[in-house]
């Protein structure tokens, strides 16, 4: 079955809900960010179509450290022109000129906020401005995310059956200091579906063992624990599911998400897509 781009999408408002849970040793942090989108299609373009994503609502369950300044940049998401190819996948953002004015009022707001921080260095700061004005690093941040990433899926104008067929590769960033990781996927129909549902697709994901660094992470995982015999052995996992209506619009979205080294670090993300209100 052909999973058609919609002729015309539809406004849609969902809500998406990311947990987190790392554990280094014995340090342990978790985090649930909720948030709700209005999904407004503008127009049609050479290649997909333009969105307007706006945040509606925004919560989460830690307000420290990283949590706190992302929360803090809210303002930064709450409106964003979203471009898309024919895939549905993002593409561009269209309003990034509006995003660095916004920011440039920001920034010394939080520059004096956090001078005397502990955990958020004047580093961290400027770079959401160099995410801002580089070229396609914002595309790429919100890509890989897990939010825009669920909202946006590359599955429009292909075929889907019973048997695997080769998808998007996903990459998990930084996953370990500035190293990304990467996965390769592959999309089948599930048979098994709900009245509303026209097409339910199953996403799975495996390490790519060609460019997956796996020396830059042996030597940066025995430098982080001081055991140079240290078995390095990645555990990884990668799921996804969606499901569309019979005008092709996503219903129900999820990832999930888990990798770590034995005796050494942990990391699970659950994200879910869903209706506003369901």
């Amino acid at each position: 079955m052909t999973l058609a781009f919609p002729p015309a999408p539809t406004t849609q408002d969902y809500t998406v809900t990311v947990q987190t849970t790392n554990l280094l040793g014995n340090m342990l942090y978790e985090n649930t960010r909720q948030t709700t989108f209005r999904k407004q299609p503008l127009q049609k373009t050479a290649s997909g179509w333009l969105y307007e994503v706006a945040v509606l609502n925004f919560k989460q369950t830690e307000n420290t450290g990283l949590a706190q300044l992302d929360a803090d940049t809210a303002q930064l998401r709450r409106r964003l022109l979203v471009e898309t190819d024919a895939t549905g996948a993002l593409t561009r953002i269209a309003n990034k000129e509006e995003l660095r004015a916004e920011w440039a009022k920001l920034e010394p707001e939080l520059r004096r906020k956090y001078r005397r921080s502990d955990q958020i260095t004047p580093g961290m700061i400027a770079g959401i401005g160099q995410v801002l004005h580089g070229d396609g690093y914002l595309e790429d941040v919100l890509r890989r995310g897990y939010e825009y990433g669920t909202l946006f899926p590359a599955l429009y104008g292909q075929s889907y059956g019973e048997e695997p067929v080769p998808g998007q590769p996903r990459i998990i960033a930084r996953f370990l200091g500035n190293l990304d990781l990467p996965f390769t996927t592959r999309i089948k129909r599930r048979a098994e579906t709900l009245p509303d549902v026209e097409l339910a697709l199953v996403v799975e994901g495996k390490v790519d063992e060609e460019a997956y660094p796996a020396e830059a992470a042996r030597q940066g995982l025995r430098t982080m624990t001081d055991q140079y015999d240290l078995d390095t052995t990645l555990n990884s996992q990668h799921v996804e599911s969606y499901e569309f209506d019979h005008r092709s619009a996503l219903l129900n979205a999820a990832q999930f998400t888990i990798f770590g080294v034995q005796g050494v670090f942990m990391s699970k993300t659950v994200c879910t897509l869903q209706p506003a209100g369901a």
